[in-house]
């Protein structure tokens, strides 16, 4: 019995490396955050620190995007002592005397804060103190474009989240007990170190039954739980996705919000704590879910799941209402009763039974790939440095050739925004030639640079300011070469990225491209062409359609600038063709994301080229 259930456990720990990620891509995942949060270390004012499922490693259907923006002109000390330098950092101080454990209360330190925009608008008198108000503090940073969601800012889509906060360099007494006692094996001395080194924040949220919550500030280990996630083995990794699908896919249905990933996580670390290294082996992994299982179900009966780091605050402390209890309890025991089979009922993993019987080289698998979206993202709101990525490949932790491959990924975006500058302009007013072919040579030598990341966007771009210089030809000649590379196996780069594709991407990359992943995103990825309302690199027929800043489909922007060139050749027939061409792009939405911003986009480019046509 044992040798088949130990068969079963490797048959479906096989499963999950196909269905949620193997080690190798688990790692990428995480390392593509890390690399980024290096790589953008360069700001004056914030730190970013990328947190949530997907820095983590999880891709999963609600796996979150969270960013930690840490203001770096501030600094949190626990008391007066601890201070030590006052102009480097603003000194504030920690007031936790009348907060429950793991909040504080922060305190404006005597000190000349001047005209500091930020803390002159979020104090508030208490009790003959002044205390910043994580109300106002976050209320500050709310836009028209944001949702304010706990101590988060959210866009409109509730994709992404990110949390201005503060930082204490030194761990904090609350949590001192942590260090030193008493565990098995995990997690180990160099984690620990780690952790300490890294101190902790405070988000802007107070305690939800206080009666000052609005001037209480959350203590956030998030920094810490990123590593101690980062420190499991592959097999907790799972254990921990596991439950997290079952939160999602079965218990959130049924019971909404009673049950959080964070209390999912906090379990995950007690248990990890508390159980010996070596039971977590691929082997084990129904038995070790079963008992992580268990372990909830007994948080949710006695009412007990405690703060991992700072076990005083009991997050289901007058959690549940009797009756949600009940509730909840009854679908627990119901899963606990099935075991590991109540995972085959979630959506994510219901594939199992059927996809058990393939040959295991014809199960789809994922890859790290959809993980580039963000990188893109990141990269183009906050502008990384090129300085920055070269002094990071110059470092001793980029010597992993999937390290150098991501950071030449990032150089050769940085080249594109480069390109797209001021400072790489044609001045078409000047007359001095040298000046000019200066210039020219100057934005040549940047895109060049610049179309080592994907298939397209890159040359696009090329072509694009062969169009502005009117070197119509040339224009025409590259769209033709770069579009008829963009046939139906590419992948664009989106949000959500198909199972399918992730396969195909991950297939290429170990067959062919020997594992190197900047050749693999040379051939297979698609980027849309983003543009700038200010860029020299946009045709001066399509800069009523840009506001601030716009992202072009690949093949809507290929047509849109065959139709520019054949219309200044006067070549009616290569016009008419385009503009057939455009239509049917936006009809069948050939490398369209299916958004509403988008959709918007390519109405007014096909109006433009429209009224054109009947010139």
């Amino acid at each position: 019995m044992d040798n088949i259930r130990k068969d079963l456990s490797l048959h479906f720990y096989d499963y999950l490396c196909h269905v949620i990620g193997t080690e190798e891509v688990g790692k990428m995942r995480r390392q593509i955050f890390s690399w980024v949060d290096c790589v953008r270390d360069h700001d004056e004012s914030f730190k970013f620190v990328i947190s949530g499922s997907k820095a983590e490693g999880l891709d999963l259907k609600e796996s979150d995007f969270d960013e930690m923006q840490v203001l770096k002109n501030y600094r949190v000390y626990e008391n007066v002592d601890k201070i030590q330098d006052l102009t480097s950092a603003i000194p504030i101080l920690m007031d936790n005397e009348s907060t429950k454990p793991g909040f504080t209360k922060l305190v404006k330190y005597d000190y000349h804060y001047g005209n500091d925009s930020i803390l002159n608008k979020t104090l508030q008198n208490e009790q003959n103190a002044s205390y910043i108000s994580s109300k106002l503090f976050r209320d500050l940073f709310s836009t028209e474009y944001t949702i304010t969601h706990g101590p988060c800012q959210s866009d409109i889509n509730g994709k992404l989240d990110f949390a201005r906060c503060f930082k204490c360099c030194e761990w904090i007494n609350p949590a001192r007990q942590w260090i030193g006692r008493s565990r098995t094996q995990w997690p180990d001395e160099c984690v620990i170190d780690s952790i300490l080194l890294n101190g902790v924040h405070f988000v802007p949220i107070g305690n939800a039954d206080s009666l000052n919550k609005d001037n209480e500030w959350r203590i956030s280990f998030s920094l810490a739980e990123k590593l101690l996630v980062y420190s499991f083995c592959h097999t907790q990794f799972f254990c921990y996705a596991l439950l997290k699908i079952l939160l999602i896919d079965i218990i959130k249905k049924k019971h909404g919000d009673l049950l959080c990933s964070y209390f999912v996580k906090t379990v995950m670390f007690w248990i990890s704590e508390e159980s010996d290294q070596l039971i977590w082996k691929p082997e084990n992994i129904l038995s070790c879910f079963n008992e992580c299982l268990r372990r909830l179900l007994y948080s949710v009966e006695y009412n007990t799941c405690l703060h991992y780091f700072i076990p005083e605050n009991n997050f289901f402390e007058n959690r549940f209402r009797k009756q949600q209890q009940i509730e909840l309890l009854s679908t627990m025991r119901f899963l606990y009763k099935q075991g590991w089979c109540c995972l085959l009922c979630t959506d994510t993993l219901q594939g199992f039974v059927k996809l058990s019987s393939l040959p295991p080289d014809t199960v789809p698998r994922v890859s790290a790939v959809p993980f580039f979206f963000y990188v893109n993202a990141e990269y183009i709101s906050s502008g990384i440095n090129s300085i920055s990525i070269l002094k990071w490949i110059a470092h001793d932790k980029c010597q992993e050739l999937s390290a150098t491959n991501v950071c030449a990924y990032l150089l050769s975006l940085r080249h594109q925004t480069i390109a797209h500058s001021r400072m790489c302009m044609v001045d078409k007013n000047k007359r001095n030639n040298k000046y000019n072919y200066k210039r020219y040579r100057k934005c040549m030598f940047h895109l060049l640079l610049g179309v080592h990341h994907d298939v397209a966007a890159g040359w696009l771009l090329l072509a694009s300011f062969f169009y502005t210089c009117k070197q119509y030809r040339e224009c025409i000649h590259i769209i033709i070469q770069c579009l008829s590379e963009c046939d139906a196996s590419k992948i664009l780069l989106k949000l959500r990225v198909e199972l399918k594709s992730q396969n195909a991407f991950e297939k290429l990359r170990m067959t062919y491209m020997n594992q190197c992943l900047l050749a693999a995103c040379r051939y297979a990825i698609i980027n849309d062409v983003y543009m700038t309302e200010s860029s020299h690199l946009l045709p001066a027929e399509l800069k009523c359609t840009v506001k601030e800043l716009e992202y072009f489909p690949p093949h809507l922007f290929g047509h849109l600038l065959l139709f520019l060139c054949f219309h200044h050749l006067e070549d009616f027939t290569g016009k008419g063709y385009a503009l057939r061409d455009l239509e049917i792009i936006i009809r069948k939405g050939y490398y369209i994301t299916n958004n509403q911003v988008q959709r918007l986009l390519c109405s007014l480019c096909f109006d433009v080229v429209k009224q054109m046509y009947k010139q």
